[in-house]
């Protein structure tokens, strides 16, 4: 496609959202060079979430090339079960190079890492919790909700508890899952608040 086309693309307020939402949890921003366009990728464990995958390419499906694509991995080593993802992304485009400098910083070893962008209070609304929840949410044994915030350090998820309560009047806790990897729990109390709050925005599937 044509550099000053793609360049020229800018997103929607409901793709914005979703990116936000699902940077918090799944999705990543691939980027070669900081001088290079960015471009997002999408993956879902298939057949169990196909059609989440799928919704997810509806609304990005102007800024792609390629439909999503079904991969098979290598045999589990532990079970040697073959597992399958279904995954898609996007072009290089310029509109995305603010959310690969939100989400991403490069380590001592010039290597990007994902982070919590210091401005998320201005970036989570209902749809992009509704998304996060989707793409990295869960329910536990006592039927709290969990996000899966172990890959952020525990300051970044303390701000991202801070933004819960501003922005929704949420009341969160941390469990340690392992040594100095830390997530979310939205006590059961709260899980009808969250609900109200997500509910219009969540996929049939999830």
């Amino acid at each position: 496609p044509d550099t000053f086309i793609l360049n020229s693309i800018l997103l929607t307020q409901l793709q914005k959202e979703v990116i936000v939402g699902t940077l918090l949890g799944d999705a990543s921003i691939e980027r070669n060079k900081p001088t290079h366009n960015a471009r997002i990728r999408f993956e879902q464990s298939y057949p169990e979430h196909e059609a989440y995958l799928v919704s997810l390419y509806e609304i990005f499906s102007n800024l792609c090339g390629k439909a999503p694509r079904i991969v098979s991995r290598k045999p589990d080593k532990r079970t040697g079960k073959v597992y399958q993802s279904i995954s898609f992304k996007s072009l290089n485009i310029e509109s995305l190079n603010y959310y690969s400098e939100l989400f991403y910083i490069y380590n001592n070893e010039g290597k990007r890492k994902k982070i919590v962008p210091d401005n998320i209070n201005e970036l989570l609304t209902p749809r992009a919790l509704a998304y996060w929840n989707i793409d990295d949410g869960g329910i536990n044994f006592y039927k709290a909700t969990i996000l899966n915030t172990d890959n952020f350090t525990l300051d970044q998820i303390k701000l991202l508890q801070k933004t819960l309560l501003e922005n929704f009047q949420l009341r969160t806790g941390l469990a340690e899952k392992r040594a100095g990897q830390w997530i979310i729990i939205i006590p059961i109390k709260q899980s009808f608040p969250l609900s109200e709050i997500v509910g219009p925005y969540m996929h049939p599937s999830m």
